[in-house]
């Protein structure tokens, strides 16, 4: 029998409801069209379950469990639906890329000793600066700026946290 464990609700809920948007028949139409809230719902809708699909899934899955364990399920949230709305403003795309960004360069600063490593610098910008050029130049179906802006808000969100927790101690 499957489980969910403590500190998994929200990453559980993102695979399952974008499995459930995308492969059920007219539910991307009604969480995309028929919902007030289509610029936080939106990143439930994929064109289909592909391996982009899956690559997304997957992170989210591997990294979603230690970032909700580290900040909680209801920051973990409010850093999705916020990372989501700076997408929307940015570029109108669907799809998690941004989400899935944003937890790879917010992983790093799940540090207990809530220090920033020269792993996260290296990480950020080998991630961030290729993604901004592409979405200068590129010319693709990629969303080159959820990408971007989603590493950008992990990096700001993770800034904010170990600037938090120092003023604490």
């Amino acid at each position: 029998m499957f489980k969910i464990f403590k500190g998994e609700y929200v990453t559980s809920f993102l695979i399952i409801f974008s499995f459930l948007v995308t492969a059920i028949p007219g539910m991307k139409e009604l969480v995309l069209f028929n919902s007030s809230l289509a610029y936080v719902t939106n990143i439930f809708c994929h064109s289909n379950l592909s391996t982009h699909w899956l690559n997304n899934m997957f992170l989210i899955a591997l990294l979603g469990p230690t970032i909700e364990n580290h900040f909680g399920a209801i920051k973990m949230s409010l850093m999705i639906v916020l990372t989501t709305l700076v997408e929307n403003l940015v570029c109108n795309g669907i799809g998690m890329s941004g989400i899935a960004y944003m937890f790879i360069i917010l992983s790093c600063f799940c540090r207990k000793d809530k220090t920033i490593s020269f792993t996260c610098i290296a990480l950020a910008s080998f991630e961030l600066i290729p993604e901004l050029k592409s979405w200068i130049f590129a010319d693709d179906n990629i969303g080159h700026s959820a990408h971007f802006m989603g590493g950008v808000m992990g990096f700001i969100f993770g800034l904010i946290d170990n600037k938090l927790n120092l003023e604490k101690n």
